[in-house]
């Protein structure tokens, strides 16, 4: 049994000295608040694991030469490493749906649709030139009404005022 106001680390001595996999978490009334476990601990620590049990998570899949459908919980280092595309980052989101909501300043709804500059795709036709280009990142669904799947379509810019959002 652990008090749920016991930091993290404190929790991960207690169940490593009792050789515990897993703790009862109490709140301050004395009742059941909840379960933790070792996984959930490292998870805290160092973000997801997955393990033989765990379906493998949907990443980015190309439906068109150039056309991408994303997933919002993607962070964009993860895009660019997917899609070749270098989106814009910034300490106020790491995801691309934390991107979407941040161009949009309001809560999405499918179909919203904003632009934003990016760096050109590595086996893009244009990377030669020195056109900029953007991409237009739309909305396809919600889930718990932040973008759960975001169609990412990059193309060269041909008038600089384009890339306003």
């Amino acid at each position: 049994l652990v008090p749920d106001s016991l930091p993290l680390p404190s929790v991960l001595d207690r169940m490593r000295t009792a050789r515990d996999d897993i703790a009862l978490v109490i709140d301050e009334y004395g009742g059941l608040a909840g379960v933790i476990t070792i996984e959930d601990l490292a998870e805290e620590l160092v973000g997801e694991l997955l393990d033989e049990n765990d379906p493998e998570p949907a990443g980015a899949v190309e439906r068109e030469s150039g056309v991408w459908e994303v997933p919002g919980w993607l962070r964009l280092d993860e895009v660019e490493r997917a899609t070749g595309i270098s989106l814009p980052e910034s300490d106020d989101y790491d995801t691309l749906a934390g991107l979407v909501l941040a161009r949009l300043g309001r809560m999405p709804d499918p179909g919203d649709e904003v632009t934003v500059p990016v760096s050109p795709p590595t086996d893009d036709p244009f990377t030669d030139n020195e056109a900029d280009h953007v991409a237009h990142l739309t909305v396809m669904s919600l889930n718990r009404r932040v973008p759960e799947w975001v169609r990412l379509v990059p193309e060269p810019l041909t008038e600089p005022a384009e890339a306003t959002r």
